[in-house]
């Protein structure tokens, strides 16, 4: 027997509704990923900028070839008719965390993986894994059975559309040598230590600070747009412009 859906989050009574951005005309779906730490940017993006089938992002972020930053994504196909609940329970979500308290995660020193015809970097967090299940929750009706309904394997996306599984373990080989590489180049920064953030020997560590939801096209290389970002524990979110083109990379 099918158990009744929760009730939706309820904003607290301080805090306003959310705000999005208005949808671009070529929006097909919402994305909701999370707001990664800035030290996992500065030697993720790197990765994905060298790897992923395109050029990196033009100044202006906005032709072609542009490519969305590294990101985890905890869902990939949220429905636009459902976007005004789904930022404001994102809202309540978030204000509702206590202020400063993350989403602890990790990328392990042997996270690179061949996944189909890619390469992605392994994510560990069984705190991201808690969060996406209440969302689950609350928004079964409308998820969508290819992917949001299941269970997440959380990773950030390196790489795409290579030719065949050979061809994904080899370029795995590689991302695995630059991965350890910028570990290492890190780790020698900081005096040979391995730092609070468990930099180093196991891998690179740290917190989520909030999530982002995207305005995103249709197809495998749609455009990409904020909606919106919250950051734990702050009582509304923010709005965003337009990133440009890349692709769909859960």
């Amino acid at each position: 027997m099918v158990g009744r859906a929760p009730a939706p989050l309820a904003l607290p009574p301080q805090v306003s509704p959310p705000t999005l951005t208005a949808p671009p005309p070529w929006a097909y779906e919402l994305c909701l990923t999370l707001l990664l730490p800035p030290h996992f940017s500065t030697l993720l993006d790197p990765l994905r900028y060298a790897h992923y089938p395109a050029s990196p992002p033009s100044p202006s972020a906005s032709g072609e070839g542009y490519i969305h930053p590294a990101h985890v994504s905890l869902f990939v196909h949220l429905p636009l008719s459902h976007a005004r609940r789904i930022a404001s329970e994102l809202t309540a979500l978030c204000a509702l965390r206590p202020n400063g308290v993350g989403v602890k995660l990790s990328v392990p020193r042997c996270a690179p993986i061949a996944s189909g015809r890619g390469v992605v970097l392994r994510v560990h967090s069984p705190a991201l894994l808690r969060l996406r299940a209440e969302l689950q929750r609350h928004w079964r009706a409308f998820l969508s059975p290819v992917g949001d309904r299941g269970r997440l394997e959380p990773h950030v996306t390196v790489s795409v559309g290579l030719a065949d599984r050979r061809a994904a373990e080899g370029l795995r080989g590689t991302v695995q040598e630059e991965w350890e590489q910028a570990l290492e180049a890190v780790e020698v920064g900081e005096g040979g230590k391995r730092g609070r953030k468990g930099r180093g020997g196991r891998g690179l560590e740290g917190e989520a600070r909030g999530l982002e939801l995207w305005w995103h096209g249709e197809g495998g290389r749609g455009r990409w747009a904020r909606a919106g970002r919250w950051e734990f524990g702050e009582p509304a979110g923010e709005v965003g412009e337009e990133e440009g083109k890349g692709e769909e990379g859960a």
